[in-house]
């Protein structure tokens, strides 16, 4: 049987490591960036769906037509010419249902 301050200790640590585990789940400042820059450019297009950002700040998105595809790319290389360059976005066709 455990003594109190081994069980202590193990409390201790257990909070530590979810309090560190926490953390990672922050945005990056790139990441932060880029979700900015999402909503101002997928108002722009419609069946786009965010799917994910990278850490680096890399955008993953979904569209079902090629022009609101299209529509996206070019915000966000506009939005890239009035502050810090991200990584080129990914865009991935969704079937139509």
């Amino acid at each position: 049987m455990p003594t109190c301050r081994s069980l202590r200790a193990c409390i201790t640590s257990a909070l530590l490591l979810s309090v560190a585990g926490c953390a990672d789940l922050k945005d990056t400042p790139a990441q932060s960036l880029a979700y900015q820059r999402w909503s101002v450019c997928q108002a722009r297009a419609e069946n786009t769906l965010l799917e994910r950002v990278e850490p680096d700040g890399r955008i993953w998105f979904r569209f079902v037509q090629i022009d609101g595809r299209d529509r996206v790319l070019s915000c966000l290389r506009a939005q890239s010419q009035s502050g810090p360059a991200l990584p080129t976005p990914v865009a991935v066709v969704s079937p139509r249902s």
